[in-house]
């Protein structure tokens, strides 16, 4: 088990992002305590920053799995049996 290095929480090994504030974890394995240190240091900009380009890594994600295509074959189908 590791822990995230925003919050502290405990996560699986594989975790990509912790579960509770959303932080992308680090692909090394993280010490086995939290480090309180780390996140008492952080000013309030760099935790925005921090949440920020994590939403942004979290959009990007949805992004690549959206499958536009779907919605291509609902709107020909909705054509043709409107016609009908």
């Amino acid at each position: 088990m590791k822990y995230c290095t925003n919050c502290g929480a405990q996560l699986p090994d594989e975790a990509k992002f912790c579960e509770s504030c959303g932080t992308r974890q680090q692909a090394a394995p993280q010490s086995s305590a939290p480090q309180e240190e780390v996140k008492k240091k952080k000013s309030l900009g760099e935790k925005m920053m921090e949440n920020f380009r994590t939403n942004m890594a979290l959009q990007k994600e949805r992004r690549k799995n959206f499958k536009w295509w779907y919605w291509v074959i609902i709107a020909v189908a909705l054509a043709f049996f409107a016609n009908v």
